[in-house]
């Protein structure tokens, strides 16, 4: 009887060791992470702390637009591509229950758009008749390649869930530099290509690329 006693007391005892060790293990799990969105990737995610995950992203988006514009009542035909490549490192707090705060930078090995416009119908000008091959084609580069952008997101979901599948939600923006713009024209638009800079002025402040992303997370342990 006194030994069946002692054993109670004993493994009463290990109990507070026993809960130490269970929560030490659950923030060491790992997950991955769809994102389908502006900036569709994957993600892979380490729970190394409670309230902290550390998050490892690579986004790819490639796009060719191809479509009839109106400029000053002149049909315009734009086409071209549209890529962005992002490996990213952030860090996800999570303050209560699902929702999250993110964090990070990334590195954008390619961001650019190659865009093309040509008149599809004839020009007129001083009372001279111009067909789109005598007008000519405008090329519009916009590149962000090679720079870092920092980013902010707020977001409802677990990045890692406690089932093995859940799904979440992100809001929030990268903060890019300064886009380079290249500007070129043939026919009678060659003179375009002195306009480069002038756009490339207005467009300085554009250095914001939304975030928004429904996310497919799953555990891996």
């Amino acid at each position: 009887m006194k030994i069946r006693i002692l054993f109670i007391f004993l493994m009463l005892g290990s109990l507070p060791a026993l809960r130490a060790q269970d929560s030490l293990a659950v923030p060491g799990r790992f997950g991955l992470s769809l994102n389908l969105g502006t900036l569709p990737g994957l993600e892979l995610n380490y729970a190394f702390k409670p309230r902290l995950t550390a998050r490892l992203s690579y986004s790819y988006l490639q796009y060719k637009p191809d479509f009839l514009l109106t400029v000053s009542e002149q049909k315009l035909n734009m086409n071209g591509a549209v890529k962005m490549s992002v490996p990213a490192l952030s860090l996800v707090f999570t303050p209560s229950g699902i929702f999250k705060i993110v964090g990070g930078a990334a590195y954008i090995t390619r961001g650019k758009a190659d865009l093309l416009f040509r008149a599809t119908e004839n020009y007129e000008v001083n009372g001279e008749i111009y067909t789109p091959d005598e007008v000519g084609e405008i090329n519009y580069i916009m590149d962000y390649s090679g720079t870092v952008a920092p980013f902010a997101a707020l977001g409802l979901g677990r990045t890692v869930p406690k089932r093995r599948i859940g799904v979440g939600v992100e809001l929030g923006s990268f903060f890019m530099a300064s886009p380079k713009i290249t500007l070129t024209g043939t026919e009678r638009l060659v003179s375009m290509s002195e306009e480069a800079s002038t756009i490339e002025n207005n467009t300085k402040d554009w250095k914001y690329w939304p975030i928004v992303n429904l996310k497919i997370n799953v555990r891996l342990d």
